[in-house]
């Protein structure tokens, strides 16, 4: 892959993380008044950005 199709990952992954990490949180600090959180993390959506660069090119995962 070229370089430009590789970056970003470290933010994603941070953005990722950070989001299941207040979801886990938050949903400890409220279950004890019986407040169930919960949160939908969607797959890889085809943007501008990854429609030009083709399925092969950010792996069989896309293909799924």
């Amino acid at each position: 892959m070229r370089e430009r199709e590789e970056g970003g990952r470290t933010a994603r992954a941070a953005a990722e993380h950070a989001a299941v990490g207040l979801t886990g949180t938050a949903a400890l600090e409220h279950a004890a008044q019986g407040v169930r959180i919960n949160a939908v993390g969607p797959g890889r959506v085809v943007t501008p950005l990854l429609a030009g660069i083709g399925r092969e090119a950010y792996g069989a995962r896309a293909a799924r």
